[in-house]
């Protein structure tokens, strides 16, 4: 059978490291954006990762970074504090890599603090548009 999930997103908080058992396991959450008629939702998806996978995680990933995690689905059922039946469905990574370079997140960071410039804003040519000379590079 087959399972296998590759999702790209936000990390919404810092990796969290702590030990299982002896193995250091990481675990943060990724914001995925998905449109919906229009309208823009996002799906928050639990992210685990083992090992050195999970050392590289708390070295390089941070809130906000974007990621790109290949790994499988698993669900886990567990009690709260209070006694009820929960269940967790997870992904367990197996690869994890940037979904963009640190030069893009720090152009991306200072426009979120400074409004655009008019030749930043295309005119209304709907989806598509002619982009500028300087963001013709590939992200990766």
């Amino acid at each position: 059978m087959l399972n296998q999930a590759i999702l790209m997103g936000r990390l919404t908080r810092d990796p969290v490291l702590r030990q299982a058992n002896g193995v250091p396991v990481a675990t943060f959450t990724l914001a995925i954006d998905r449109a919906c008629k229009g309208e823009k939702r996002t799906d928050f998806i639990d992210i685990v990762a083992w090992d050195r996978l999970a050392g590289w995680c708390t070295n390089w990933l941070e809130k906000g970074v974007m990621a790109i995690v290949t790994g499988r689905i698993q669900s886990r059922s567990w009690q709260d504090r209070a006694g009820n039946h929960r269940v967790s469905v997870e992904v367990y990574a197996r690869e994890i890599t940037f979904g963009e370079t640190k030069a893009a997140r720090e152009r991306a960071a200072q426009q979120t603090h400074a409004a655009p410039p008019a030749s930043a804003v295309p005119p209304d040519t709907g989806p598509f548009y002619e982009l500028p000379d300087d963001e013709r590079d590939v992200p990766f």
